[in-house]
């Protein structure tokens, strides 16, 4: 799977980031404090290596704190499938061999997961 696009929501200084769409190189430019840094924290923050867990107290943006919610969908991310994973999805049922990627949502601890086609 290949990261193709993600999207923050309410990760330290970012209120809503858009979708932010990914090549194989990508360049962050903006302005001290203007939440370069907290899009990737958001992004690793998805999936750490080890216990790294998001915190409402620590990472809701500050002008929010009365609108925290653990529901809050803090990053969005869609992946695509190469041919090989699609040819691996057609093996396990014909049904499933237009699926060209997935979208998972993730909550303050939680995944939530759709499949596209």
């Amino acid at each position: 799977m290949k990261l193709k696009k993600f999207r923050v929501h309410n990760f330290r200084n970012i209120v809503d980031s858009g979708w932010v769409e990914i090549d194989d190189i990508i360049t962050l430019v903006g302005r001290n404090e203007s939440g370069k840094t907290s899009l990737l924290q958001a992004l690793w923050k998805f999936n750490p290596k080890g216990k790294h867990p998001y915190s409402l107290d620590r990472e809701w943006p500050r002008g929010r704190r009365k609108e925290r919610s653990p529901e809050q969908v803090v990053i969005k991310t869609e992946f695509d499938f190469n041919e090989e994973e699609q040819a691996k999805l057609a093996e396990i049922h014909q049904s499933v061999a237009a699926i060209t990627g997935v979208r998972i949502k993730k909550k303050t601890d939680l995944f939530v997961k759709m499949i596209r086609n």
